[in-house]
């Protein structure tokens, strides 16, 4: 049955055509900071009741940001930036450029990509946003709780932004910038959770399995593409995915191009529950609720034993030494085209 499965799924040029619809197409559900960020209905337990309450029980004042757009009474834009003494520091801030929403309740942060009309395809900026952000939290020492969304319904993350693909080289791929940072975020001292809302695509999946774990609502789809692009996964697809779920299985995916259901994905371990897509967040609050009741030190002593024992940076250094070259041939056949 799986093989008539995966019979029906789409070619490479139809492959191609939905990622670059993930990156064009507006989201309808994207409004303000997108779907999962409205307003509860329902009552205390609904959809919307974010954020989660803190080790004390109680849920924070208003929406207090680390590194979010604040608007101020004359109109202008800041940018809360919390300090390692615990003082609020405010910097002016570009509003087209919060593309990283990042909203602080106690111990927990929800970082969120809000370009859901690119499909929350991430630039380097953003992932430059992401880099200062971690670095905010191991100085600070204040969160214990990473989640990672993307805004609207439609979509987690597309991987990288597609027109800033077509201008790197193998240079900056050896370098890449989303490799280092989602190995920051792999062996962060903090507990992540990704709460991936629709299609995890390319560096996108990648993003997710960075996290210690993977929520994904009903809609969610998973895969990854570069092969058929000439590239590789190489901002931990090729040694993170076998991990989670086998070599065997891994291999369906990236040699395979295999599509990947919610349902398969939680079939095979890629992700630890699935839940309709209007209950996702509540269903991450209820985790990190969960979470925040077990003790910091032994958490954060824990993981990293379990990444001590799975680290391979052989691995990782030869995808992206692999993915320069793959860029370089890549660049030279463009250019005996005439292109």
């Amino acid at each position: 049955m799986r093989t008539e499965r995966q019979s029906d799924e789409p070619g490479p040029a139809e492959r191609e055509r939905q990622i670059q619809n993930l990156q064009r197409r507006p989201d309808r559900a994207a409004a303000g900071l997108g779907g999962l960020n409205q307003p509860a209905r329902d009552g205390p337990r609904g959809r919307g009741d974010w954020p989660p309450r803190d080790e004390r029980g109680l849920r924070g004042r208003g929406s207090n940001s680390l590194g979010r757009g604040c608007p101020t009474r004359d109109g202008t834009v800041k940018r809360e930036t919390w300090l390692a003494n615990g003082s609020m520091a405010t910097h002016d801030a570009d509003t087209e450029a919060q593309h990283v929403v990042v909203q602080r309740n106690g111990p927990v942060l929800l970082v969120r990509l809000n370009r859901a009309e690119r499909g929350n395809a991430y630039t380097q900026s953003m992932l430059a946003r992401l880099d200062e952000l971690l670095t905010e939290v191991e100085q600070t020492q204040q969160a214990r709780i990473i989640v990672v969304t993307g805004s609207g319904s439609r979509s987690f993350c597309a991987g990288a932004d597609r027109g800033e693909l077509a201008t790197r080289d193998w240079q900056t791929v050896l370098h890449l910038a989303s490799a280092r940072v989602f190995e920051r975020l792999r062996t962060s001292r903090c507990i992540t959770l990704a709460a991936v809302n629709g299609a995890a695509v390319g560096g996108g999946l990648e993003l997710a399995l960075a996290c210690d774990f993977r929520l994904a609502a009903s809609s969610a789809r998973f895969w990854l593409p570069e092969p058929e692009l000439g590239l590789l996964p190489a901002a931990g697809g090729t040694f993170a995915l076998a991990s989670i779920v086998g070599l065997a299985k891994a291999k369906e995916i990236i040699l395979g191009g295999a599509v990947w259901d919610a349902q398969e994905a939680f079939r095979w371990g890629l992700v630890n529950e699935v839940v309709a897509d209007d209950q996702l967040l509540s269903r991450v609050e209820a985790w990190c609720e969960r979470l925040l009741r077990r003790d910091p030190v032994a958490t954060q002593l824990a993981k990293q034993a379990m990444q001590l024992e799975r680290g391979n940076d052989a691995a990782r250094q030869f995808a992206l030494v692999a993915q320069s070259l793959l860029v370089c041939r890549g660049s030279a056949g463009s250019r005996a085209a005439g292109t």
